[in-house]
């Protein structure tokens, strides 16, 4: 399900969201005038993929850790985006494999020479978030 900013999250958008329990996929986009995630994402038990685009918001919610299913992760264009939920909540992501971060600002830090070969580049999650994520077997961050 792909739903967009020309497609506004209203009551009969919320209560559909509730009624999705089988969904396995969510691409939420252009939201960036949202402070927040709609709190019936956390009842998607289905969820496997979520990727989510251009939103305004800071943190995503505790209640993130209740997506058990979800093995794939996008955060992408989330420029205000500088807190993920505790690692406990993290952590309760079991499935999670792969979480993908681009043009995240405030979660990636600025390039550094990659130790093995100088004319690498590698990106990396602020020191505080990292903690939060290092358990995952795949985290790709990039700034393009």
């Amino acid at each position: 399900m792909l739903l967009t900013s020309n497609f506004p999250f209203n009551e009969t958008v919320d209560a559909m969201l509730g009624k999705c329990t089988s969904l396995r996929c969510l691409i939420l986009a252009g939201m960036e005038h949202w402070k927040c995630l709609p709190d019936q994402i956390q009842h998607l038990t289905s969820l496997e993929e979520l990727d989510l685009r251009d939103f305004g918001i800071e943190a995503l919610p505790e209640w993130f850790g209740n997506l058990e299913s979800v093995n794939e992760l996008r955060l992408s264009d989330c420029k205000k985006l500088r807190h993920l939920p505790s690692k406990q909540a993290m952590q309760s992501l079991s499935k999670l494999t792969y979480l993908y971060i681009c043009r995240c600002p405030l979660l990636i830090k600025e390039k550094r020479s990659n130790s093995n070969n100088n004319d690498d580049e590698v990106q990396q999650i602020v020191d505080s978030e990292w903690a939060k994520i290092s358990h995952i077997p795949t985290v790709s961050a990039f700034e393009l």
